[in-house]
């Protein structure tokens, strides 16, 4: 069941009295929209502009004893993995195509010529990226780096 948007333009939103609130996170840095559990829908995406009443009953809910909602967490800046092609593609910017392959052929572990050879991602946090990185003398921000040119291309 809908009820009118107070903002007079027709639009509908939903009406509060139709869900009873489990649980609660913020979903964005400035805390006006949170995603709820209900009783009655598995998980509900509210904000203060778009579903004010149902904002005000979180808001309310909030309020009483034994209710929080969980803090917002913002999302990492680097991508724990990347494809293979986002991988060459970030190298071959940074001019460290050739490096890598170079280090790759002459003084890799067999496991990592495998692992440059087969895997279709890599992920950041890998053993591999670890190898890579100490040696071809890097820095854990230098790799951070290539992984978030890597997850734009």
């Amino acid at each position: 069941m809908n009820i009118p948007h107070p903002d007079g333009g027709g639009r509908q939103q939903p009406d509060p009295a139709a869900y009873t609130i489990i649980s609660a996170q913020i979903a964005n840095a400035a805390g006006d929209a949170v995603r709820l559990t209900t009783e009655e829908a598995a998980t509900v995406l509210i904000s203060a502009a778009d579903t004010p009443a149902l904002f005000d009953k979180f808001l309310a809910w909030a309020q009483q004893p034994g209710n929080s909602a969980e803090p917002y967490v913002a999302p990492s800046p680097v991508p724990r993995t990347v494809t293979k092609v986002q991988a060459k593609l970030a190298l071959l910017g940074a001019n460290k195509l050739t490096q890598v392959e170079d280090w790759i052929k002459e003084q890799a572990s067999a496991a990592a010529r495998i692992r440059w050879q087969d895997a279709t991602e890599f992920d950041r946090d890998s053993e591999f990226i670890a190898e890579a990185r100490d040696a071809l003398g890097m820095t854990d921000e230098e790799i951070d780096a290539l992984f978030i040119a890597a997850a734009s291309l």
